[in-house]
């Protein structure tokens, strides 16, 4: 044992290392453990392989760490021996993860120190990109993060603006939504980190790939900023006002998305971070909150009132409409499951109204991106639903013009006059109450 060698980490786990500082909601320990995992990571792969000559590896040694073996690990059986020898006596389980198993929207936090320093891009995780996108449509909440993931990517390898063209093709009509979000992701994470000023090239950039899907780019340069850890009011108002009037009110929403989406689990108290915003970006931050909500609990009755509890009394109507926008863009193919929560349906719930709000946004901007996919979708739904969505799709359209001609925060202005359209009628089923 004389000739070996070995590292000695020293971690300081003093109480003081549980606090958080500099702006982070990640408490000291942790934030100083990145070091030491990446370091880890690197000496194994130095060992294993010192000079690239077999190209990229997996190199993800958390498990060495994990208290059970992770569910994306693919594991390794015994083989039945046809002949002797030594190969042949391991093979795989699976080629690939499966969507299910691969717990795919954790790999934006567990890649986030690669993410965020351009020098270690070539550490990130390929492994999602295996999982086939088929596959992944059998498990809603993996094809989202699926999509973000593949849009992500492909943004941060630099991609020209018609190679993106063509990735965006192959994307089916569900996911294409959320690859654009995954770009505007990437696009932030991209031009961002040295300078928040380059953000104003944003969206000319991104409409040069599609500018149907310009709301997702902008929400997902908010999220990027969710992610990454940003809480700063002031830091937060620099960057998003690059993006516009326009720009800056999606994003917020992209932002109060992703601090709840990936850190509400471990720290419930970031639904708080967007009473310290100026009134009309929280709100757009605590749609943002409502959106999220219905990603991470799904139709969870007691768990949604749970959770909305915890948004602050005067933004709550706002979080109501973003979980009802959540379902209608998720499940934007089962319109009879996302009227099931209004009024009169299996699944009914208190302000209907809000809701239905949220329902309309979200279908009317599935069909500004892709209105082939929505008609078809209306084709095949029942007469009844088909009416529902024809006349929420209406609302939001004429609403949708008149927020334009008042200008200011677009988003919020839009949720607004969608909102008094639809209790126009004195009824919070505002103008479907007629479809039979």
């Amino acid at each position: 044992m004389a000739s070996k060698e070995a590292t000695v980490y020293i971690v300081d786990q003093g109480s003081s290392t549980g606090e958080c500082h500099n702006g982070r909601v990640e408490n000291d320990l942790d934030f100083g453990m990145r070091y030491i995992w990446d370091k880890i990571a690197e000496t194994i792969r130095d060992l294993y392989n010192p000079n690239n000559s077999i190209g990229a590896i997996n190199t993800d040694i958390s498990i060495l760490w994990a208290k059970t073996v992770p569910k994306n690990v693919v594991p390794l059986h015994r083989a039945d021996t046809v002949t002797a020898g030594v190969g042949g006596q391991f093979r795989s389980a699976a080629t690939a993860p499966a969507a299910g198993e691969a717990d795919l929207f954790a790999w934006f936090t567990r890649n986030l120190p690669y993410l965020s320093d351009k020098r270690s891009y070539s550490k990130v995780d390929m492994s999602p990109l295996g999982v086939r996108a088929n596959e992944a449509m059998n498990d809603r909440v993996g094809a989202i993060a699926h999509g973000m993931i593949a849009g992500f990517m492909a943004e941060l390898e630099g991609d020209e603006a018609t190679a993106l063209k063509a990735k965006d093709r192959d994307e089916g009509s569900f996911t294409r939504p959320f690859f654009h979000e995954g770009l505007g992701m990437g696009y932030a994470a991209s031009v961002s980190i040295e300078d928040v000023s380059e953000l104003k090239r944003m969206v000319a950039a991104m409409n040069d790939i599609d500018p149907n899907f310009s709301r997702l780019h902008l929400a997902g340069a908010g999220m990027w900023f969710g992610l990454e850890g940003a809480r700063d009011p002031q830091h937060l108002a620099d960057a998003f006002r690059q993006l516009g009037p326009f720009g800056e009110a999606y994003a917020y929403e992209g932002y109060g998305f992703a601090r709840t989406l990936f850190y509400f689990k471990t720290n419930p108290q970031v639904i708080q971070l967007g009473a310290q915003l100026r009134p009309a970006a929280a709100a757009n931050f605590y749609h943002g909150v409502g959106r999220a909500i219905w990603i991470l609990i799904g139709p969870d009755e007691a768990r949604r009132v749970q959770m909305m509890d915890q948004v602050p009394e005067e933004y709550r109507a706002h979080a109501r409409s973003g979980y009802g926008m959540g379902i209608a863009f998720t499940k934007v193919d089962d319109p009879a499951f996302v009227f099931s929560f209004a009024q009169g349906g299996t699944r009914a719930q208190s302000n209907t109204d809000d809701y239905l709000t949220g329902v309309t946004m979200g279908y009317s901007i599935r069909a500004l991106g892709d209105p082939d996919y929505v008609r078809d979708i209306q084709s095949k739904a029942t007469s009844r639903d088909k009416c529902r969505m024809t006349h929420l799709m209406a609302i939001g359209q004429g609403a949708l013009r008149d927020a334009e001609r008042k200008g200011g925060d677009l988003h919020e202005n839009w949720r607004d006059e969608i909102h008094r359209r639809i209790i126009s009628s004195g009824s919070p089923l505002g103008s479907i109450k007629e479809c039979a």
